[in-house]
C-alpha cells in the first residue's frame, strides 16, 4: 500500500532533523567538556600526542553495527527497498544522505514513528521484523570485521581490559553479526537498547555496559560510527571514539566525538605509538 506519497524526501528530511526526539528528556548526564580532535589536524591520522592514552583505559564498550563491522552498506539496502515497496516517497529510492540523517544508528521504533506516523503499532512492528529478516538474511554470508579489529581485540585480552557490546539492533541482529563474525564468546555482555530503559541516544545502554564492568566513565571508552550511538556514550559521560565507516567526520565531531578514526589500525598505531608519518596514508578531512 503506498504512503507518503504526497511527500518529496527533501521536505520530510529536512523536517524530520528539526522533529524533537523522544528521548530528549532522558539526556540529564553531563557530556564530557572537551575539544573534538579531529582525525589528523592537517590530515594526518589520530597518533599518540592526541591524548588518547590506553593507559588509563580499563575497558572498552563497543557499538557492533558499523563499528565492528560496515554493515552499513546493507542496512541502506534493506530499508531502500522496504521503504519503496511501502510507496514511501511517492516511491523513489531514498538515498544514502537521507538514510545517514535519519535512518543510521537509530532505533527502529522512533525511526518508524517519523515516517510512518500515521501507521499502527502492529504494522510498524511487522514493517521492522521483515526488513530485520531480510538484513539477516544478507549479513549472515557478507559480513567482515573492520580492519585493525582482530589486532586490537587481542590487544584487549592479552593487557586484561574488559569488553562489551552496546548496540540499538534487535538481539537476534547482534547475534547474528557476531556469529557472522565469530566474535559471539568475545565480549563479556551484549547490551540491546530495546531491552534497556531508553535506547541509544540516550545513555541507559552505556550506563547499564558501565556498570556490568564496573568501572567509572573515565576508566572506559566507546568506539562508535552514528551520531545516535555518540550522544549516548558522550551522555553516560564516556570520551568517545567516532570511526568513520559510514558518516561524515564533522557530523561525527558535532554528535561529541572525542577522537575519529579510519578503522582499528588507527588505535594500534596508538598503542605502539606510532608518529604520524610511520603510519599509513594520511586521511584528509572529509
Amino acid at each position: 500500500m503506498a504512503t507518503k506519497t504526497g511527500s518529496s524526501l527533501s521536505a520530510l528530511d529536512t523536517g524530520l532533523r528539526h522533529l524533537p526526539s523522544r528521548n530528549k528528556q532522558v539526556l540529564t548526564a553531563q557530556p564530557v567538556k572537551h575539544e573534538s580532535n579531529p582525525i589528523g589536524r592537517g590530515g594526518r591520522t589520530l597518533s599518540h600526542h592526541d591524548g588518547l592514552d590506553f593507559e588509563v583505559v580499563k575497558a572498552v564498550l563497543f557499538d557492533i553495527d558499523g563499528t565492528l563491522c560496515n554493515s552499513d552498506p546493507l542496512h541502506f539496502k534493506v530499508f531502500q527497498e522496504a521503504l519503496q515497496k511501502e510507496g514511501f516517497n511517492n516511491g523513489l529510492p531514498i538515498d544514502e544522505t537521507f538514510f545517514r540523517r535519519n535512518i543510521s544508528g537509530r532505533h527502529n521504533p522512533d525511526i518508524l514513528a517519523e515516517l510512518f506516523p500515521e501507521w499502527t503499532a502492529e504494522k510498524a512492528n511487522q514493517f521492522a521484523e521483515d526488513k530485520e529478516a531480510a538484513f539477516r538474511c544478507l549479513a549472515g554470508s557478507t559480513l567482515c570485521r573492520m580492519p585493525g579489529l582482530t589486532e586490537f581485540l587481542g590487544w584487549l585480552e592479552e593487557t586484561n581490559r574488559r569488553k562489551v557490546a552496546v548496540t540499538n539492533a534487535p538481539r537476534s541482529n547482534a547475534q547474528c553479526m557476531l556469529d557472522a563474525l565469530d566474535l559471539s564468546a568475545r565480549f563479556e555482555q551484549i547490551i540491546i537498547g530495546a531491552e534497556c530503559a531508553c535506547p541509544k541516544p540516550a545513555p541507559d545502554p552505556y550506563i547499564v555496559g558501565l556498570n556490568a564492568l564496573a568501572v567509572q566513565p573515565s576508566e572506559a571508552i566507546a568506539i562508535e560510527d552514528s551520531p545516535s550511538g555518540i550522544r549516548a556514550a558522550v551522555a553516560a559521560g564516556i570520551p568517545t571514539v567516532g570511526i568513520l565507516s559510514g558518516q561524515e567526520a564533522a557530523t561525527l565531531r558535532t554528535a561529541g566525538a572525542r577522537w575519529l578514526i579510519r578503522d582499528f589500525k588507527d588505535l594500534m598505531d596508538v598503542i605502539y605509538k606510532k608518529a604520524p608519518e610511520e603510519q599509513g596514508t594520511p586521511v584528509e578531512m572529509r
